[in-house]
């Protein structure tokens, strides 16, 4: 009977070291308009059951303003929680950027402390091993008002009160 149950559990831990997690992001850096969320999509693959068993985000930073807000999908915790195998395609977390958020790249790559270049999203195997996937986030600053159409509306209301003035109903009156 114990030989039973140790080749079962050299079964198992043989069945799960050859087990593999596969991560992709679709993009590496995202943009976005300040103000506005964007939504990190990618590819996520297990090989076997219950193969992963955390993930995490670092908050990406452009050595002075830090995107903290991040939420991640129900879709997402659904298929880590479910302990299945198989692939995830879809939402892998979202990164909402405030108003005030200084226009350029968020990436870690001017961050204090050495961290890597570019900040990462990760997925945790059963046994520890992370799978770490590069990521960056582009700032873009809200287009100013169209000036150019306030200036269409304007001229055109100046002609329409040209147009009036010269009409002959108009000077009746």
């Amino acid at each position: 009977m114990s030989r039973f149950l140790l080749s079962a559990a050299f079964a198992v831990c043989a069945a799960l070291s050859s087990a593999t997690v596969t991560f992709s992001l679709d993009q590496e850096y995202w943009n976005v308009q300040q103000g506005q969320s964007v939504t990190v999509t990618g590819h996520i693959s297990a090989t076997a059951p219950d193969y992963i068993t955390f993930g995490g985000v670092e908050h990406p930073t452009n050595g002075t303003d830090t995107l903290t807000a991040i939420t991640f999908p129900s879709s997402l915790v659904a298929y880590v929680t479910s302990g299945m195998s198989g692939d995830y395609d879809g939402e892998i977390f979202t990164i909402s950027v405030p108003l005030s958020a200084s226009v350029g790249v968020y990436d870690l790559s001017a961050a204090p402390g050495g961290l890597s270049s570019r900040s990462e999203v990760y997925v945790q195997e059963h046994f520890g091993a992370k799978t770490y996937v590069p990521y960056g986030i582009v700032v873009a600053p809200v287009p100013e008002p169209a000036t150019p159409s306030v200036l269409a509306l304007g001229t055109l209301g100046l002609i329409r009160r040209k147009t009036k003035r010269g009409s002959p109903i108009s000077r009746k009156l």
